[in-house]
């Protein structure tokens, strides 16, 4: 038909319309049969006058008429018109912006076409094209959308932004695109013009009306516009949809075309220049970005439509050809490389870039305070540039948080004089949201359509601010586009807003009124409106520049970029507000700390600490510093939450505090608060009164100390926002503040289904009308109560910022129209709901990231709020907490709990644990314990820990700690297994000693100081101690024992124990080994629990430091010398240090192991010269130690000398005496009596003065026996110091102990014999504070036995313990006789037992402690439930186990519980499965487990485990066969595998959390099931079908990238000096260890990260160890991969490439897509060997905005690690000597994801 039209209209104009022909274009202005004549070359068309002019775009065609139409757009508009003759629907395709739109309404005003426009987005229904329901009294109508109406009266479809409406929507009008057909929801059906014409023939018009049947005019045509995809985001075409149009390029205008037209329209400008300047757009247009930056997808659009007008401005001076560039190519919101780009490109064609002549932005002048604002000249500028803007159009202000946007947007609009329409944009919102919004009538209940307050602004010529465009969809914003370039906008409701002048221009010529254009519902934008965006900018490790910032809105906008503020402007804003500051360096150097964040845009964790310091932020804390005495590094931390930061950002903090000189200079005194002069509300109406909380608060120094804090916040004008983990207490502290202060509270909560429109107000339907209800937060704002939020961090952050606009004082719209206005503003609008003064917001949220898994509320607003960090209580405030739930509690069962609890959150703080413990853990189980205390505290804390009794690795660390505090936690009451006890032999008489009364005086020499060298720095590592706590599961005389870790071929030398005089202020043990010299120091864990806040030393019982002496004694190189140390331990106030005396050098050296220091001491009793020390000294003196009770006093002799030393190291004095006999040996018996022998005559020495040094009088001693005297015995002292007399205590191989009895001057010694002498060698200790001896007894007759035997002289029995056998093979290496060295506490009865090899025992011994152990350990306990209880979960099969087997494998896996039958079932016996018993190994089907009874599970015989044990390595070999995979393989994977096991389960957990981080669903809306939709209820009444919201997964935009898989790429060194100093500190052992928990970690995360390994050596710089997403599946292959790495570090060629591997691994990651891309390097430090660069090496790092590229230093000689590590980019070096830190090092890494 349309053909037969063209020609017919061809014929009959050829002769008359000839001489149009000789034209281009013409128009005929006459009419001819009512009609005119439009020709484009030779294409004519007729034009019909159009029904209804208004819907004729004006405007568009040149402002001199159809004469100036060339070039391109005639192009354009003749292929239009050949389409429309045709009948074919069009498609313009071309880059974004307003040409194709332009093209297309040109067309339509050039041939007086009325058009129907229909902007899309992703939200696009049916009922947008088709047709929408409205209720009009009371009955449902259908009315026609713009598809339909165009169709129907022959009018231009224009579908604007095809690519924008989802898949499932345009097929809608394919068959009205194809046949001109359609089928309507009311019945009607649309017909093709010449079938309906056809049926008219023979039916007529009213059976056509009846059939519903409706006629397409054949004028009736579509044009679509759209973007290419790819390039740009969005979906494809439709394959069945683009087959149905005709395409047409629209391109930007030709060069040449523009160049023409800017020359000869400004003059005054250089045509040189401008070409030029035209050259760089063009370039960078026709650029394909992603050769730039790596990764992206993105094609630079350049608005050529504003390049006029900004080269007018270049013109008259306004502007220089850099601020055009700038606003054109907004270059702050792309990356560095496309900045140096278009540099580069100026420079090529020598554009000359001056800036306009203006003060620079970085001046400051003097500020001034107006409106309380500080106007600087950087705001006076920018406030300047935007009045300008604002005057050619739309503009978008983008800046980071602080930066004064929303300040300058409102000085703006008072300058100009101009209203503004506030509109916080939320992720959520839709382009309907932004227009207008469904309603109903609450007289008639009839619906419709309220206009939105954009839309009420256009109309009124306000300033509409759209807050927060980065939140907006990209397709909720172009829907804007024709109301921001061409100012018209079709509304949903039908109605349309024209520009003013064409709405005046349609008066005028058509002789119409207003009201006929109200009738027709056409309405004038007002000249004045103008819309302004504001917006943050986009993270620079983004792919992409943020989603609203794309092609689209910089063809809308006009961008003004605020950088951030300068440290001076910053500084003069502050001094300006509070100038008492002015002269504060820690400030200054505070804000360049925050410059120095800032400027490293290409980390992550600096500009999260950035943001945390916003300038808002900055204020905040200058008026802390003048209102209170807080020190300002306080005042930061807590700006920052620190105490909730991860360890990568605590880090980079404490670093820049460092480099920046910021310490701590004090702390802020408690003040207590004194409530009764705290004002409160009075004359509370009763439902005020019910709204006050009323909680039970139990009051705790802690939170009184948050308490105050948050008072003079709140009482101060602040919003409050309180992050803590779960259970510290946060509702407490808000509930007992306003308790306090009578304040009534509205409560909300919420949660990851939080919307706005809840938020806000709260849509109900009554009686089939639409009505509001106040949320809590309305209800607060109106009647100033204080609303609580709860659990903010739940909520999509696009939720809870709506609460941005009420915290900055500037309201928030609400979806029924009304508007909270700021309490300083005049409310003169009838819907305006003014803030109350006294409202407030008290928000609460979990810490950010790792374990909660919830939104960074703080990172999001933080800066908005006064922020505290609720942390658990101290110990004290913890302790006085529970006491106050729990009075009847004892403190030793709190102690003990507390310290558990303490110990755990340490751990889940470090990442070893995932759970947070808190407080309400604590009160719930003192609770339980207050209530049934017979159950004891193991039985209590199982409330809290069976959450975690499947997860073993938890569970292991969890009985741990339990088990170090004395909570035995699954043991039995009756698990007592203490060592049988024998009666001693009867008791001999001795010998008898008299003591004569004839003294004879002695005289000490004058002291003489104690000369020390210079102190050094001693090499030490502070290593983890691994203990084994013996008392879980039953009571033994053996506390604890562990590992220290010493070499094959060294040997323990010697053991010594340090205890303060009161034995409460912690045991040190000390142990020395020989080759090479080492000494061990660790402090004994306690048997009971200590206040941690009065632990004043600086090492933990989990710690073991290993010093190096092997500089000290490099002697011990040379053969033939064996070093011999004594130990001299220290106590007040050298707590941990100690004195170490080498009898064959002489030499003493005081170590101080804690702080790493040690200095020599210059004694007469040492070689002369120090440097002896370096030789073998073959002197035959032998150098004794005589033990002693005062502390930090060493008393020495030489045997066979006459002369005693005292070093007395607190006063650092040496005292010396001198006696009338060569001593032999000497003992203290007392602290004023010493027992002195000398050629088998003993003297008793005794004190005059209790603070002399030595005795000053002796007594001879006449011995009935002089065996005692000879060395044959080892004699003790009890050193008692109550008793009148010491007791004296001897052993040797002949008798179990001896003893002395005192009467007068009479000793009496009696003994115990043994019944067999045949011991070849004795050791002995005694318990000091009981009088029982310890005989270690050691054989070497073959057999290696030990025996510890414990004799208690008090109720005269023996017990005896068998040592373990030590280790054969090792054994044979030693060169000492004995196998172990014993060592008892001077003041308590604590015992240390180990071997040669280090391996140590901690036991109790005394029988009086032993019973107050065992009756603490009961009480822990408790009586249990056992037998007592007989209802239980517990399965009791009541069947025996037969024969271990496999069973038989169900085909369609049902569950089976119980029985002996099928493999993979629970509860049962004999077959393989889980809970049951008697199987050979376990097998995981998948289903629920049914455990039997530990009871039934134990009973098993013997047989039948051993079957099941040999079963279970049957299946293990044929697993070993199946991978390949030998049995010596296989035991070197688990020694591999063992070591890190743990790590690999925290690893997992980290990246469990990143995997449900990533994949919670949405919200997915217009669905035709799921949950009614709030924002369309009123589409529900009318009978919509998508008014439905349901949860799935959120179809991805098309065309953007893939950003889901995070990429790892693992460079691991394997250079030759890994394999060579592996020895010395096994660098080559942790870089495996490392490489194999990542590899075993990752497994089955292949979908989240994509993991790659890699190598690099003197050979090359990339070795391939494990391909992209090739991790290897099973354990060979793991094994394997290892293998590789070792042998190429030991064959490899020398060298070291690692700045190369470096600079090729983020190169080749900045190639990937994906956003976030992890690179981690391990290197052993070995940079300056081979002229590595740290500088050079950390701008590699650095150099990839979207790698985070990290470096692990895994090996050092000496310091060197460390030293690079300080050079190095802070956050992104660390130093790890031990594989056990690496996970927790990953976990920081990938704190940026998780949170």
């Amino acid at each position: 038909m349309a053909n037969s039209f063209l020609l017919k209209s061809l014929a009959c104009h050829n002769t008359a319309l000839s001489h149009f022909r000789s034209t281009q274009y013409s128009r005929q202005q006459h009419r001819l049969f009512s009609q005119e004549v439009v020709h484009i070359g030779n294409i004519s068309k007729f034009v019909h006058p159009p029904k209804n002019p208004s819907l004729v775009p004006s405007g568009f065609l040149p402002p001199g008429g159809v004469s100036f139409i060339n070039g391109s757009l005639a192009e354009h508009l003749r292929w239009c018109m050949q389409k429309d003759l045709l009948g074919q629907d069009m498609f313009l395709v071309g880059g974004a912006g307003p040409a194709r739109r332009e093209v297309a309404l040109a067309y339509c005003e050039l041939t007086s076409r009325e058009v129907e426009y229909l902007s899309l987005s992703r939200d696009a229904t049916e009922s947008e094209l088709k047709q929408r329901r409205e209720i009009v009294d009371g009955s449902g109508i259908y009315v026609d959308q713009a598809a339909v109406r165009a169709a129907l009266a022959g009018r231009i479809l224009v579908l604007d932004g095809i690519e924008r409406a989802e898949r499932n929507v345009l097929p809608l009008i394919h068959n009205l695109l194809e046949n001109r057909e359609m089928r309507l929801e009311d019945g009607r059906i649309l017909l093709a013009p010449d079938r309906f014409d056809k049926l008219q023939a023979s039916l007529s018009a009213g059976r056509l009306k009846e059939m519903g049947l409706e006629r397409v005019s054949e004028n009736f045509r579509v044009i679509a516009l759209g973007l290419p995809v790819p390039p740009y985001r969005g979906h494809s075409l439709d394959p069945p949809l683009r087959s149905r149009f005709q395409a047409r390029l629209i391109p930007e205008i030709p060069f040449q075309e523009l160049l023409t037209s800017l020359t000869n329209t400004l003059s005054q400008l250089s045509p040189n220049q401008v070409n030029n300047f035209l050259s760089i757009l063009y370039t960078l247009h026709k650029m394909d970005i992603s050769n730039i930056s790596a990764g992206a997808n993105l094609k630079i659009d350049i608005p050529f439509h504003q390049v006029v007008s900004m080269l007018r401005d270049v013109e008259s001076g306004k502007m220089s050809y850099k601020g055009a560039l700038d606003y054109l190519i907004p270059l702050h919101q792309y990356d560095s490389k496309l900045r140096e780009v278009v540099t580069s490109l100026s420079k090529r064609f020598n554009l000359q870039l001056r800036t306009t002549p203006t003060t620079q932005l970085d001046t400051v002048i003097s500020p001034y305070l107006q409106h309380n604002i500080v106007m600087t000249q950087y705001h006076a500028t920018a406030l300047h540039e935007l009045e300008r803007l604002c005057t050619m159009g739309d503009i978008a202000v983008v800046g980071s948080r602080g930066s004064g946007k929303s300040l300058l947007v409102d000085i703006l609009s008072r300058r100009v004089n101009r209203d503004t329409t506030e509109i916080f944009c939320y992720r959520d919102m839709t382009a309907r949201d932004l227009l207008q919004q469904r309603v109903t009538n609450i007289g008639t209940g009839n619906t419709g359509w309220k206009n939105a307050p954009l839309i009420e602004a256009a109309i009124k010529g306000n300033i509409a601010v759209l807050d927060g465009l980065q939140r907006l969809d990209v397709s909720t914003l172009a829907s804007l586009q024709s109301l921001v370039t061409h100012r018209f906008v079709y509304l949903p409701d039908g109605s349309r807003l024209i520009p003013a002048d064409q709405y005046n221009k349609l008066i005028k010529e058509n002789q119409l009124t207003e009201s006929d254009l109200s009738e027709q519902r056409v309405y004038p934008v007002h000249p004045q409106f103008r819309i302004i965006g504001i917006s943050e900018p986009p993270a620079p490790t983004q792919v992409t520049p943020n989603k609203w910032l794309g092609s689209e809105a910089l063809a809308m906008f006009r961008i003004k970029s605020l950088p951030d503020l300068t440290p001076a402007i910053e500084l003069s804003i502050i001094h300006t507000l509070y100038p008492e500051l002015k002269g504060n360096t820690s400030l200054s150097q505070l804000i360049q700390l925050i410059s120095s964040l800032r400027e490293n845009k290409n980390d992550v964790t600096s500009q999260y600490l950035a943001q945390s310091l916003s300038t808002r932020q900055l204020l905040r804390l200058a008026k802390r510093l003048v209102d209170t005495d807080t020190p300002l590094l306080e005042l930061v931390k807590k700006a920052c939450l620190y105490r909730f930061l991860t360890p990568l950002a605590r880090n980079t903090l404490e670093e820049q505090l460092i480099r920046h000189n910021l310490h701590s200079t004090g702390s802020v005194a408690d003040t207590a608060i004194d409530w009764s002069r705290v004002r409160t509300v009075h004359n509370l109406t009763t439902e005020e009164l019910a709204l006050v909380p009323d909680i039970l608060f139990y009051e705790n120094k802690q939170q009184e100390r948050v308490l105050s804090a948050m008072l003079a916040d709140y009482l101060s004008g602040e919003h409050l926002l309180l992050i803590g983990n779960q259970g510290v207490g946060k509702n407490k502290l808000a509930d007992t503040l306003l308790q306090r202060l009578s304040r009534p509270r509205e409560y909300i909560q919420l949660h990851r289904d939080s919307t706005v429109q809840c938020l806000t107000t709260q849509p109900v339907l009554r009686e089939g009308r639409l009505e509001y209800l106040d949320s809590p937060l309305v209800k607060a704002v109106k009647k100033g109560y204080t609303l609580v939020v709860d659990e903010a961090d739940k909520a999509p952050l696009h939720v809870s910022s709506v609460l941005k606009g009420l915290v900055e004082g500037r309201g928030i719209n609400l979806p029924d129209g009304r508007r909270i206005l700021p309490s300083s503003s005049v409310n003169t609008d009838t819907n305006g709901i003014p803030v109350h003064s006294d409202f407030r917001m008290i928000v609460l949220a979990n810490r950010p990231g790792f374990p909660f898994m919830g939104n960074n509320f703080f990172a999001s607003m933080g800066d908005l709020f006064s922020t505290h960090a609720v942390d658990n209580p101290d110990f004290n405030s913890e302790l006085s907490l529970i006491k106050s739930y729990a009075p009847s509690l004892s403190n030793e069962v709190i102690k003990r709990l507390l310290a558990v609890m303490q110990e755990l959150r340490t751990m889940a703080d470090e990442g070893t644990l995932r759970y947070p413990y808190s407080t309400r853990e604590s009160v719930a189980i003192a609770k339980h314990l207050a209530l049934f205390p017979q159950e004891g505290l193991a039985n209590a804390v199982r409330n809290v820990f069976d959450f975690d009794s499947f997860d073993r690795d938890t569970q292991k660390l969890l009985m741990q700690v339990l088990h170090k505090h004395g909570i035995p936690l699954g043991a039995s009451p009756s698990n007592v297994k203490l060592a049988k006890q024998s009666p001693l032999p009867p008791a001999r008489h001795f010998s008898t000693w008299s003591i004569s009364e004839q003294k004879q005086s002695l005289q000490a020499f004058s002291p003489s100081p104690l000369k020390t060298s210079s102190l050094f720095t001693l090499p030490v590592s502070n290593n983890p101690l691994a203990r084994s706590y013996h008392r879980g599961q039953g009571f033994t005389e053996i506390v604890a024992s562990w590992s220290l870790p010493i070499e094959q071929r060294n040997s323990i030398n010697n053991i010594k124990i340090a205890s303060s005089t009161d034995g409460n202020s912690g045991q040190y043990l000390h142990l020395i080994a020989n080759n090479p010299i080492t000494l061990y120091t660790m402090k004994l864990a306690d048997k009971s629990p200590v206040n941690i806040e009065d632990n004043k030393t600086h090492l933990s019982s989990d710690s073991l430091l290993v010093s190096d002496l092997f500089f000290c004694y490099p002697s011990t190189r040379r053969e033939g010398w064996s070093p011999n140390f004594k130990l001299c331990p220290l106590s007040e106030p050298y707590n941990g240090q100690i004195v170490l005396f080498e009898s064959e050098s002489k030499t003493w050296l005081w170590l101080d192991p804690i702080n790493h220091s040690g200095r020599w001491l210059k004694t007469k009793t040492a070689v002369s010269t120090l440097a002896n020390r370096f030789r073998i000294n073959l002197s035959e003196e032998e150098i004794n130690i005589a033990e002693c009770s005062e502390a930090n006093r060493i008393y020495s002799y030489t045997k066979g000398d006459s002369i005693m030393y005292c070093f007395d190291l607190d006063s650092m004095l040496v005292h010396r005496q001198q006696f009338p006999f060569p001593i032999d040996y000497m003992i203290q018996l007392k602290k004023q009596k010493w027992l002195a022998t000398s050629d088998n005559n003993a003297f008793l020495c005794t004190h005059r003065d209790s603070n002399s040094y030595f005795p000053d009088k002796i007594h001879s001693v006449d011995p009935s026996n002089t065996q005692l005297i000879n060395s044959a015995f080892n004699v003790k002292c009890t050193n008692s110091q109550s008793s009148d007399s010491a007791q004296l205590i001897c052993s040797n191989s002949n008798i179990y102990a001896g003893y002395s009895t005192c009467k007068t001057n009479r000793n009496t010694i009696s003994t115990h014999d043994r019944p067999s002498p045949a011991i070849e060698s004795v050791s002995s200790a005694i318990l000091s504070q009981s009088k029982s001896v310890l005989n270690l007894i050691s054989t070497n007759n073959g057999i290696n036995e030990t025996t510890l035997e414990a004799v208690d002289l008090d109720n005269l029995t023996l017990t005896e313990y068998t040592l373990p056998k030590l280790d054969a093979i090792k054994y044979l290496n030693l060169q000492d006789t004995t196998d172990y060295l014993l060592a008892s506490a001077p003041y308590t009865d604590d015992v240390i037992v180990t071997d040669r090899l280090g391996h140590v025992l901690q036991l109790e011994l005394s029988p009086r402690s032993l019973e107050a152990s065992l009756a603490a350990w009961r009480e822990m306990v408790g009586i249990g439930t056992g037998d007592r209880v007989r209802v239980s979960r517990e399965r009791f099969s009541g069947e025996d186990v037969k024969y271990p087997k496999h069973g038989r494998v169900d085909p369609k896996n049902a569950p089976h519980v119980g029985g002996n039958t099928w493999a993979g079932g629970t509860g049962g016996r004999d077959t393989a499965g889980l809970g049951g018993k008697g199987g050979p190994y376990r097998l995981d089907a998948g289903h629920d487990v049914f455990q039997l009874s530990d009871e039934e599970k134990s009973n098993v015989p013997d047989e039948v485990m051993q079957a099941a044990r040999e079963m279970g390595l049957k299946a293990f070999k044929e697993r070993m066969k199946e991978i390949e995979m030998s049995s010596h393989d296989a035991t070197l994977y688990q020694q591999y595998l063992s070591k890190v096991q743990p790590q690999i389960t925290a690893l997992r957990e980290t990246l469990t959390a990143l995997q449900n981080k990533g994949s919670e669903r949405g919200w997915l809306r217009h669905q035709t099931t799921g949950d009614l939709d709030d924002s369309k209820l009123v589409d529900s009444i009318s009978g919509e079908r998508n008014v439905f919201v349901r949860r799935g997964e959120e179809e991805k935009e098309a065309g953007t990238p893939d950003t889901e898989a995070r990429r790892m790429r693992l460079v691991v060194d394997v250079s030759g000096s890994m394999y060579r100093f592996n020895s010395i500190d096994g660098r080559m052992e942790r870089s495996m260890e490392s490489v194999l928990m990542v590899l075993d970690a990752f497994k089955g995360f292949e979908e989240k990260v994509r993991l790659e390994i890699t190598g690099h050596s003197g050979d090359d710089s990339r070795i391939e160890f494990v391909a992209d997403n090739s991790v290897p599946a099973n354990e060979n292959e793991r094994l394997l991969v290892l293998k590789k790495m070792l042998a190429h570090s030991q064959y490899c060629w020398s060298g070291d490439t690692t700045l190369e591997a470096t600079q090729r691994a983020v190169r080749e990651l900045a190639r990937q897509e994906g956003e976030q891309n992890y690179l981690v390097v391990l290197s052993d430090a070995n940079f300056t060997r081979y002229g590595i660069n740290a500088g050079e090496y950390g701008d590699v790092l650095m150099s990839e905005p979207r790698v985070n590229a990290f470096v692990i230093f895994i090996g050092s000689l000496g310091d060197q690690a460390m030293i690079l590590k300080n050079r190095l980019p802070v956050g992104k070096a660390y130093v790890c000597m031990d594989t056990r830190d690496v996970p927790n090092i990953l976990k920081q890494i990938f704190a940026s994801s998780l949170e």
